[in-house]
C-alpha cells in the first residue's frame, strides 16, 4: 500500500462535484453515510422517547409508523453498505496495486445515484406521509390502498430504493472488474489483504441479492404508479392478500425481499469482518490465524447465504418438509462463522495486543457479535421461532448482528482516518468514545431480550415491562452522545490533530 496519505490540497467546491478519484470518492461516501447515520439515529430517539411509555404520546400513532420505518430503511441501505464502500472505494485500490478503479466514472455515477437516492428520501417526509409499513415493507401494507392520503411519498420511497439499488449494481460491477482486471502483475487473488478479500465477496452477493429486490421494486412500482395490483391482491386476482387462505401476493414479496434480505446481513458483515481482521493483526503484531480456512469459511458463508431466506417466513403456510430443510440451512452457517471467530480470538490470544481506539471497536465488534450469533440460533429451531418471531427478541437480535458490524466499521474510521487525513486523531478521546459506545449500546438493547414479548413495531406494551423501555431509552441517549464524542474528536483533529507520521 502506498505511503503517501491525507486529504487533496484545499480546492474548489466543483472539484468535488467532478471527481471522478477513487480517494474523493471514498471521501464523499463516508461522509454521506455519516449524515445519514445522524439522520436515522435522530429519529430512533424520538421513537425510543414514544417507548419510554407505553402508548402513542409523543409522535401519534402513523408518525411512531414513519419513524420506525425510515429508521430501518436509513441505516440498511442508506447507512451501513454505502460506510463500507466508502472504505472500499478508498482502500481496494491501493491494496491491490491499480490506479483506480476500472471505470472512475461510473464510480462517481454510484455515487450521485446513492446520494439522490437518499435526498429522494427525505423529500418523502414532505409529501404527506412517507413510508410507514415497517423497512421490510411487506405486501399488502406496501400498496397504494393500505397507505394514508395519496401515498406519494410512499411511492417516492419506492423510485429512492430503486435509484439506490442501482448504484450499488453499477458499483458492483465496476468492483469485480477492477479486482480481477486490474491487480498488480503476479498478485493472486488469494494473497491480497483480507479487507479487500471481504470486500470481493460482498459485491458478488450484491449483484445477485440486489437483483431480487430491484425485482420486488420494480412490480411495486407499477401497482403505485401504473394501477397494477401484483401486491394488493393475491395470486388469482380475485382475492385480497390478507385472506389467509390465499396469501400469494404477501407470499411473493416475502420471498424476492428475504431472497435480497439474507445476504444483506452478509453484505454489512462482511466488510466488517475485513477491518476486524485487519485491525486484530495490526494491533497483535500477528498474521491472522488459521488465514486460509478463514477465506474457506467467508467462501461458505457468501454461497450458503442464499440457501436460507425462508427461515424468516416459518410463520406462513409453507409445508413442515421445506421449513425443515431451511432450519438445517441456517442453524448450519453458523459454523463457518464459528471458524472465523475462533481464528480472531486465537490470533489476538496468541499475540501482543495493544489496546488503541481501533483494536478496541473491532474488539467490541467481536463480542456483541458472537451475543447475537447465540441469540439468533433461538430464531433458526422452528418451534422456538414460532415464539419468538414478531417480538423484540428479533429486534434486540437484529441490532446485536448488524450494529456489531457498525462498530467495526467505527473502528476501521479510527484505524485509517490517519491514512484517509494525515492527522492523527486523539487516543484518549477515542477510548473514552468507546466506553460510552459500548455502554449504551448494551443499556439498549440487552433490555429488549428481558422485555422479549413486547410485539416489535408496536408502541403499546403491558406495564410490567416499563423498566425494560425506560432503560433501553436512556441507552439509546447514552449511544448518541457517543456519536458527539467522535464527531468532536474526528472533526477539531482535522484542524489541530498532528501530523501522521508515514506509517501512523
Amino acid at each position: 500500500m502506498s505511503h503517501d496519505h491525507g486529504l487533496p490540497p484545499k480546492s474548489s467546491v466543483s472539484r468535488w462535484f467532478l471527481t471522478t478519484n477513487h480517494k474523493d470518492i471514498g471521501v464523499l461516501y463516508l461522509i454521506t453515510a455519516l449524515f445519514f447515520l445522524v439522520f436515522g439515529g435522530v429519529l430512533a430517539l424520538l421513537f425510543r422517547l414514544e417507548l419510554i411509555s407505553s402508548g402513542a404520546d409523543l409522535l401519534g400513532s402513523m408518525g411512531y409508523n414513519q419513524a420506525v420505518s425510515t429508521h430501518g430503511l436509513l441505516m440498511v441501505f442508506w447507512f451501513i453498505s454505502p460506510f463500507a464502500f466508502g472504505f472500499a472505494n478508498y482502500l481496494v485500490p491501493l491494496q491491490i496495486g491499480a490506479d483506480d478503479l476500472a471505470f472512475p466514472r461510473l464510480n462517481a455515477l454510484s455515487y450521485w445515484l446513492y446520494l439522490f437516492s437518499g435526498i429522494l428520501m427525505g423529500v418523502s417526509f414532505f409529501q404527506g406521509t412517507t413510508f410507514a409499513g415497517g423497512w421490510t415493507m411487506y405486501a399488502p401494507l406496501n400498496t397504494p390502498a393500505y397507505i394514508p392520503g395519496e401515498g406519494l411519498g410512499a411511492t417516492s420511497v419506492v423510485l429512492a430504493l430503486i435509484m439506490f439499488t442501482a448504484a450499488v449494481t453499477l458499483g458492483s460491477v465496476n468492483f469485480l472488474t477492477t479486482m480481477y482486471r486490474m491487480r498488480a502483475e503476479g498478485l493472486r487473488m488469494r494473497d491480497i489483504p483480507i479487507f479487500s478479500l471481504s470486500i470481493n465477496l460482498t459485491v458478488w452477493m450484491m449483484l445477485f441479492a440486489f437483483a431480487a429486490l430491484l425485482a420486488a421494486l420494480m412490480i411495486l412500482a407499477s401497482d403505485h404508479i401504473l394501477g397494477t395490483t401484483y401486491f394488493q391482491y393475491s395470486i388469482d386476482g380475485t382475492t385480497m392478500a390478507t385472506d389467509a387462505d390465499n396469501p400469494g401476493a404477501s407470499l411473493l414479496w416475502a420471498h424476492l425481499f428475504w431472497f435480497f434480505g439474507h445476504p444483506e446481513v452478509y453484505i454489512v458483515f462482511f466488510p466488517a469482518l475485513g477491518v476486524m481482521a485487519e485491525c486484530f493483526q495490526t494491533f497483535t503484531g500477528r498474521r491472522l490465524v488459521g488465514r486460509k480456512w478463514f477465506i474457506i469459511s467467508m467462501v461458505l458463508v457468501a454461497l450458503q447465504s442464499f440457501v436460507v431466506w425462508m427461515h424468516h417466513m416459518f410463520l406462513t403456510g409453507i409445508n413442515l418438509p421445506i421449513k425443515t430443510i431451511f432450519m438445517a440451512t441456517t442453524i448450519g452457517i453458523s459454523l463457518p462463522f464459528d471458524l472465523m471467530v475462533f481464528s480472531l480470538i486465537y490470533t489476538m490470544a496468541k499475540g501482543r495486543v495493544r489496546f488503541t481506539t481501533p483494536f478496541l471497536f473491532s474488539l467490541g465488534a467481536l463480542i456483541l457479535f458472537i451475543i447475537g450469533g447465540i441469540t439468533g440460533v433461538f430464531l433458526g429451531a422452528i418451534v422456538l421461532d414460532y415464539q419468538f418471531r414478531g417480538t423484540y427478541w428479533v429486534v434486540a437480535h437484529f441490532h446485536y448482528v448488524m450494529v456489531a458490524g457498525a462498530t467495526a466499521l467505527f473502528g476501521g474510521l479510527y484505524y485509517w482516518y490517519p491514512k484517509i487525513t494525515g492527522k492523527m486523531y486523539n487516543e484518549t478521546l477515542g477510548k473514552i468514545q468507546f466506553g460510552v459506545y459500548f455502554l449504551g449500546f448494551n443499556l439498549l438493547y440487552f433490555p429488549m431480550f428481558i422485555a422479549w414479548e413486547t410485539p416489535r413495531r408496536v408502541f403499546v406494551y403491558p406495564d410490567g415491562l416499563q423498566i425494560w423501555h425506560s432503560m433501553a431509552t436512556v441507552g439509546g441517549f447514552i449511544l448518541g452522545a457517543s456519536f458527539l464524542l467522535m464527531f468532536y474528536n474526528l472533526f477539531v483533529s482535522l484542524w489541530r490533530g498532528e501530523d501522521a507520521g508515514p506509517n501512523p
